[in-house]
């Protein structure tokens, strides 16, 4: 008898964690929707769908990388500033694109370092979170890097 109920109380355990790896499942897939593809460098990423009304820039950065940072409206408009792509925006996060040499020569130098995503034949990919998020519109600071570690597990490369 002891087995029985042993047996059952496994039985409950394995549905009830299906159950919720299936809620989980439902939830990533309504809170995901917005596609950003760069078919330039050959990458795409998937942010959630309250990033809808996000805005990019490219830029080239000391040392020659390129830059693309992910900026997102502010509440305010008496507190925004010029981000050098769009006013009104807040860049909780950017991509940058390496050569292999440049990569190697930003791993090696001081100060904060980009986290690597991904690689192709001509170009490393790594990412940065911003700094001084505090006003994105419908966000607080902690969702935004919250989204971040989201989004960066869908960096995709494309053929």
């Amino acid at each position: 008898m002891q087995k029985d109920n042993e047996a059952q109380k496994k039985a409950t355990e394995d549905a009830a964690t299906v159950a919720q790896k299936e809620k989980d499942k439902a939830t990533e897939t309504k809170t995901i929707a917005v596609k950003y593809t760069n078919s330039q460098y050959g990458f795409e990423l998937t942010l959630p769908d309250t990033w809808k009304d996000y805005g990019t820039t490219d830029e080239i950065i000391e040392g020659g990388t390129k830059t693309i940072s992910i900026g997102l409206p502010r509440k305010e408009v008496s507190t925004a500033f010029e981000m050098g792509f769009v006013k009104y925006y807040d860049s909780p996060m950017a991509i940058g694109v390496y050569t292999i040499k440049q990569w190697e020569e930003a791993q090696s130098a001081e100060g904060p370092k980009s986290q690597k995503i991904g690689e192709n034949s001509g170009y490393v990919f790594g990412w940065s979170q911003g700094n001084g998020m505090i006003d994105m519109k419908g966000l607080t600071q902690e969702q935004a890097s919250a989204d971040i570690k989201t989004i960066i597990k869908t960096f995709k490369l494309l053929n």
